[in-house]
């Protein structure tokens, strides 16, 4: 599994707010923040092989 660690450049009530993304060897990724633990975007390849993003919500934190 292959993870990255995200700065953002943006910080709330004096912390630093990070983003980690995670990987695997199939395809599927998640990007969550260390803010209120949001899960920005979680993609997964559906049934024709293409990839989706299967949460519902806004592109970044900024929303």
């Amino acid at each position: 599994m292959k993870t990255n660690l995200i700065r953002t450049g943006q910080v709330l009530d004096g912390k630093e707010i990070l983003a980690v993304e995670l990987f695997n060897t199939k395809g599927t990724y998640v990007k969550i923040y260390n803010y209120g633990a949001i899960i920005n975007k979680f993609i997964v390849k559906n049934a024709h092989g293409n990839e989706q993003d299967i949460v519902l919500g806004f592109e970044d934190i900024d929303g």
